[in-house]
Formats: structure tokens, C-alpha cells, sequence
């Protein structure tokens, strides 16, 4: 029996918080600089989460899954900087933030330029803003907010210098809204809502303040993305199973298609390229015993490859658990991201490592 087979996921379902401290412990000394040689990729096109001892940092990543640049710095506490998401010109970075705040789940949102530097807070007071998401023509920042009591969306208009102006309720909702999505003519949202008693259906809703109508039933739908094919990606619970895996259906709703099916990770956070041809997502490897997640993966999937096989886009010369990813807008490199390992391998290969050096230091009677 292979690896795999022997760890079967223990999912958290729904997936509403994304754990920092997973994937083999990393120091949080700054890595400065492109790479060179064999794994010299042609620039950043997404940007991630990658995890540190001191939290997470944004880093800019290219189609082979090689860090090209760190965007953001960790201070002396704990900071974790995630849901990134790039404006529609490609010159800035919105995202989540604990800086500035207590403890970890207290999020404003901030911007950083793409080429990285000193962040810019743009929303403040004791509430949580999170999930940020730029409208398609650049002219809007829709985002989550508990600002009223529950969490609803909001949006503020977008200055070319990446500043927001004044925020306006645009859907409102009986249970939280978490997660939205933009349509590609900028006149609906995708979103998912959870209930009192936990369950997550998809809705979409006109937007300022139009008619909603539910798309799905649940119980565990989440992180929906609206493509420009016009289908919306999202997360689920596999039915009979506890794991969740990506989907695709057609944005009016109806009978979806499941394009990932793996039984020892979670996958969520879907994303798809500007012309739809590419879905992104972030695959999670959790504990066997306790759940806990233990390695953060980028994955990405051409449809129209011949064979459509998901990729994880590893760091070529070490492993980084990264959460959470946006993508710059710009054409990508097919060929570039066919030569990334099929997801399984990579992870087989991954997990294999840590078990070597697992035993490695039992046998040398390390704690």
C-alpha cells in the first residue's frame, strides 16, 4: 500500500479559517532575490501566503513554483498576511491583515505595491474586513466585513494609487458572507453564506443591493470563483466523505462536475486565470490523527491540456507550505507549468522526505 493510501484526511469542514502554523517548520529569515539557473522562471504571476515560524508573508511566485520575490516582512510578532489579490493593473497587492492588531483573526485590509515594500493599511477600527477581491474592470474593492454585527459585503471605490474611498453595503444577509467572487461584467457576486448551524450554500446577488438566488444546497459548498467561460469554480464536501474537493459549474447553477478528486487532501480557494483556461487552488495535507494541516500546496490545472492533470507548484530548491494565492493578470506559460510534477507525485515525494527524516532523527534521539 502506498503512502498515500496510509493517511487519510481528517477535513474541517466548512473551511472558514486558514491554519499558519502548517508544513515543515521554516526558519523566518528573509530570502532575497530572483533564482538563477535551471530554475530562473520568467517573473511572478501569483502571488501567496508562505508560512513562517513567525506566521505568514506575501511572496511573489513564478509558473514553476520558485519564489521570486518576498512582498511583505514580519515584524517581532506574529503576523499573518493572507487572501491576496491583485488589482486589474497588476500594480498592487490588496490582502488581509492581523497587523496593527491582537491576536490573529482580527484582519484590515492593506495594500502593498507588487514589487513589495512598506504595506499601507486602508481600513482600521476593531472590526474584521477579509476577502478582499478586485472588481474585473479595477474600478471597485469588494470585501467581507462584521462592521454591522454579521459579516456582509461591502465595496469602496478603487484610486489609481491603490487607495479606497468610502465603503458601501452592497448585499446583506441573514447568516455570513464570506468569500465572494465577481462576475466578469461586474454586475453580480458569487459568494458562499453559512448558517447558524454551520452549513455553506453558494448565493449570488445583483450588485449595489439587487435580487439573490441560491445556487446551491450545501451543506459544505465554499470559495466560489467566477471564471470569464462563464462557469464558477468552487470548494466541497465529497458526498460519503469527509474532504473537500474543486468543482465546476455553470454560473446560473445547476449540475456541477467535480475536476479534483483526491481522497488524502483538502483543496479549496479556486481561482482561475483572466481567460479561463487555467484553475488554480490550494491544496491542504492534514494530519491523520488530529486534522491538523501539515503542508500548504499551490496547485494548478490546464483544461486544455490533452490530459488535464493537476500540478503543484513546489519551490524547486526547498518545500514551502503556502496558503491562499491571487494572480497577476497577464498570459501564462503552458509549457512552463506543464513541467511542474502531477500533484500526487509531488506530494508522494514531499510526505516521503518527512518521514525519512522523521526517522532519521528518532534514531538519533532527537526530540
Amino acid at each position: 500500500m502506498g503512502l498515500l493510501a496510509l493517511r487519510p484526511t481528517n477535513a474541517a469542514i466548512p473551511l472558514l479559517v486558514v491554519a499558519f502554523s502548517c508544513g515543515p517548520a521554516k526558519n523566518s529569515e528573509t530570502r532575497t532575490g530572483a533564482r538563477s539557473g535551471a530554475s530562473l522562471a520568467s517573473g511572478v504571476m501569483l502571488i501567496a501566503t508562505e508560512r513562517s515560524d513567525r506566521g505568514g508573508r506575501l511572496v511573489g511566485v513564478a509558473v514553476d513554483g520558485s519564489r521570486q520575490r518576498e512582498l511583505t516582512d514580519l515584524g517581532g510578532k506574529v503576523i499573518l498576511d493572507r487572501s491576496p489579490v491583485v488589482s486589474a493593473d497588476g500594480r498592487w497587492v490588496f490582502f488581509a491583515s492581523n497587523r496593527r492588531r491582537s491576536g490573529l483573526e482580527g484582519t484590515n485590509l492593506w495594500r502593498v505595491s507588487i514589487a513589495g515594500g512598506e504595506p499601507v493599511q486602508l481600513t482600521d477600527g476593531p472590526q474584521v474586513d477579509r476577502d478582499p477581491r478586485v472588481s474585473p474592470d479595477g474600478e471597485w474593492l469588494y470585501f467581507c466585513s462584521n462592521r454591522s454585527g454579521s459579516y456582509n459585503l461591502y465595496r469602496a471605490p478603487l484610486g489609481v494609487d491603490g487607495m479606497l474611498g468610502t465603503a458601501t453595503l452592497v448585499v446583506e444577509s441573514d447568516g455570513q458572507i464570506l468569500s465572494p467572487s465577481v462576475s466578469p461584467d461586474g454586475t453580480q457576486v458569487v459568494y458562499m453564506e453559512v448558517d447558524e448551524e454551520g452549513a455553506s450554500r453558494l448565493w449570488t446577488s445583483a450588485v449595489p443591493k439587487g435580487a439573490k438566488m441560491t445556487l446551491t444546497n450545501g451543506p459544505a459548498d465554499m470559495t466560489p470563483a467566477w471564471g470569464s467561460s462563464g462557469e464558477i469554480a468552487f470548494a466541497a464536501r465529497v458526498p460519503g466523505r469527509a474532504d473537500a474537493d474543486i468543482y465546476v459549474m455553470p454560473e446560473m447553477g445547476g449540475e456541477r462536475e467535480m475536476v479534483l478528486d483526491t481522497t488524502v487532501t483538502d483543496e479549496t480557494g479556486p481561482r482561475w486565470s483572466g481567460d479561463g483556461r487555467y484553475l488554480f487552488a490550494i491544496g491542504m495535507y492534514r494530519s491523520a490523527t488530529d486534522g491538523k494541516p501539515l503542508l500548504g500546496s499551490v496547485i494548478a490545472l490546464d483544461r486544455q491540456e490533452q490530459v488535464p492533470v493537476w500540478r503543484a507548484l513546489h519551490d524547486p530548491s526547498a518545500v514551502e507550505t503556502r496558503i491562499g494565492l491571487g494572480l497577476l493578470p497577464g498570459p501564462i506559460d503552458a509549457q512552463m507549468l506543464h513541467k511542474n510534477k502531477s500533484y500526487k507525485t509531488a506530494l508522494r515525494e514531499v510526505l516521503t522526505q518527512e518521514v525519512l527524516r522523521n526517522e532519521s532523527r528518532q534514531s538519533r534521539g532527537a526530540p
